[in-house]
This record gives structure tokens, C-alpha cells and sequence, in this order.
């Protein structure tokens, strides 16, 4: 049977990788990184009591910053988070919309569930800013996406554009309330490194001819909730984007 909720605003999950862009943009708008500042990038960091690795093997790299976002590499990504900091972190995923409602009121919507600083433990570091143990809708990941396409600016969602009265009369519902959540220069360094996602990182089937699109891939572990840890091989894969980058019309998530 199918299920009659909007699964984009009720049911939440593991994002994974296209929750890094809450960890780049906090990274340069903080001054932490620079799109071309390089890093020594292992195959593996062991953090607390969890080793995390890159999604292929491999030996150690130099990447810049792009490089990182645009081959999707945890261990570069975990590198930049420690350089933020816990609190500038947390500071970011609260700034974007993620761990709190839309504002849409859509019945049955989930806020997520984002750790908090009580919540941190040894790995947190290194899980968080990849998009492992948080859980997000995809309604709050679109969201934040939609703000880079903004330039900068969280526009809240909206279900309802306008009202039709009997006589056939239109009612304009009135604009969405916005607020900047990324400063502009920040933002467009930010859209060009999310650009090289899909011109040359593990974007590339998202390219389309004559248009530049800027996104970013996921690949998410679904956790097991019998065992705890993840299921073996089970995975959920999302790409989220905009489109024309440099003049945004169209906004879109798909997982």
C-alpha cells in the first residue's frame, strides 16, 4: 500500500554527504578554509571509538578544498570540522534550518533529530559534519540548498501560493518571510566549489548541456534498528542542486 503522508516533510533520515555543505559554508564564511587551500587528506581517522574512512581506498592524498567537497572525501570534510570547532559547527546546522519545523505546519512533519553539545561525544566531530548520526527530512536539506541558490538567503518553504475565491477572484498569499543565513561572498565562493561537484567530482551525471548546475551528491548508511549500527549494504542516494548556477530558477532534491 502506499503511504499517504508527504514523506519529504514526515519521515527523516541519515542525509550523508549532502550535509557537507553545512560544514563548508560555516568553514568559509569563518575564515577557516580558503576553495583552494590544500590539505593532507589519509585513508583513515580513527576519532573516539569509530574509524572513519573515505568511500574507496586509498593512499595519502593532497586535495584542496574543492577537491574534497568535489570527490566527497569524509576524512578531508572531518579535517575542515575540527579546524571549526564543535560550536561554530552545531552553530551552523541550527542557522540553516536543520533540527527545527519549516514553519509549513504540514501534519505529522518531523523537526529532525540534530545532537546537541550535551550530546557529543568522541566521534561526534567526525560524524556530524559528513551527515551521519543526525536525521534530517528532505524538506530541511532542500531548504538549505535553496538558500545558496538565494545567494545566501533562507526563504521559508510554502505549500500555498494564492487563494481562489468562488467568483474566480486570485489571492496572493503573502511573500515568504526571508532572513540571510550565509554572507554573499561566502555564498558565491561556496556555489563555485559546489559547481566543480558536478563539473568534475561524483556529480557528473547531474551535468546538463548548455546549463551550469551546481549540487551536491549523498550517499547515506540507513542504520539498523534491530542491531544498531548500519545495515550491510544498504545505502540511500540523493543529489541535491540548483540550476542555471550563476542566475538560479530551479531548486531540487532527489533521494
Amino acid at each position: 500500500t502506499e503511504d499517504p503522508s508527504n514523506a519529504a516533510l514526515t519521515q527523516v533520515y541519515e542525509p550523508g554527504s549532502v550535509f557537507k555543505l553545512v560544514t563548508f559554508s560555516a568553514a568559509l564564511a569563518n575564515g577557516v578554509i580558503s576553495p583552494n587551500q590544500d590539505f593532507t587528506v589519509p585513508d583513515a581517522l580513527p576519532l573516539g571509538t569509530y574509524t572513519f574512512h573515505d568511500a574507496e581506498d586509498h593512499g595519502t592524498e593532497d586535495l584542496s578544498a574543492t577537491d574534497i567537497i568535489a570527490q566527497s572525501s569524509n576524512i578531508g570534510t572531518i579535517e575542515i570540522a575540527e579546524q571549526l570547532g564543535e560550536n561554530r559547527l552545531l552553530g551552523q546546522i541550527s542557522k540553516l534550518g536543520f533540527g527545527q519545523p519549516t514553519g509549513l505546519h504540514f501534519p505529522g512533519e518531523s523537526q529532525g533529530l540534530v545532537p546537541n553539545a550535551s550530546q557529543w561525544t568522541g566521534s561526534s566531530i567526525g560524524s556530524t559534519p559528513i551527515g551521519q548520526a543526525d536525521a534530517v527530512t528532505v524538506q530541511q536539506v532542500l531548504d538549505a540548498y535553496n538558500a545558496v541558490a538565494n545567494g545566501g538567503v533562507f526563504v521559508a518553504p510554502r505549500l500555498v501560493r494564492a487563494t481562489v475565491a468562488p467568483n474566480g477572484s486570485v489571492k496572493a498569499q503573502p511573500a515568504a518571510a526571508t532572513h540571510r543565513v550565509i554572507d554573499p561572498t561566502t555564498n558565491a565562493a561556496l556555489v563555485k566549489m559546489l559547481e566543480s561537484v558536478v563539473s568534475t567530482g561524483t556529480g557528473v551525471e547531474a551535468a546538463i548541456d548548455g546549463y551550469t548546475v551546481a549540487g551536491k551528491t549523498g550517499t547515506a548508511q540507513m542504520p539498523d534498528p534491530t542491531n544498531g549500527g548500519y545495515l550491510p549494504g544498504a545505502f540511500v542516494g540523493s543529489f541535491a542542486g540548483f540550476a542555471p548556477a550563476e542566475n538560479p530558477v530551479l531548486s531540487c532534491i532527489v533521494v
